[in-house]
């Protein structure tokens, strides 16, 4: 599958969130409820990843406007020209395989690779983090996740 149907990623992305979900049960976490504006949020973000695979503030607020999601923290004075930033409330974490197989294998390699670093399960299989988003792409065979976790739907839309 060079590139994936929208179909296929959106499975791989729920099942993603089954594996993080399992590895969570065995530290004796709780489930991550998977919430839709976060969702949208995150499958902005799996696409942008194809060509600007990094945490970067400029692609976050591009996804913020373009799905809705988040707070805007305006820093201009009043009367100037707005300028600010969108306050999103969530922990990213992202992964990328160059992987061909079902989708249940794509989804728990990219799982993997979050419960495999410390950095990234440090936040994702926290007992504090109640909801997830997650967005996956494909490009030429590379898949590409956005995990997103959060403790509050505040944010949602």
């Amino acid at each position: 599958k060079k590139n994936a149907p929208a179909a296929d990623t959106r499975e791989v992305a729920d099942k993603v969130i089954f594996y993080l979900n399992k590895a969570r049960a065995e530290i004796g976490g709780g489930e991550l409820s998977k919430i839709s504006s976060l969702t949208r949020y995150a499958e902005y973000r799996s696409s942008q990843l194809i060509s600007n695979f990094a945490h970067d503030p400029g692609d976050w607020n591009k996804a913020a406007e373009a799905t809705g999601y988040g707070k805007y923290i305006d820093l201009s004075e009043s009367g100037g020209t707005p300028q600010g930033y969108y306050d999103i409330g969530a922990r990213e974490a992202i992964a990328m395989a160059g992987i061909v197989g079902s989708t249940d294998r794509i989804a728990e390699t990219l799982a993997q690779i979050i419960i495999d670093s410390p950095r990234h399960w440090s936040y994702v299989g926290s007992d504090e983090m109640k909801y997830t988003g997650v967005g996956v792409s494909c490009n030429s065979d590379m898949w590409y996740a956005t995990i997103m976790v959060t403790n509050t739907t505040d944010y949602e839309n």
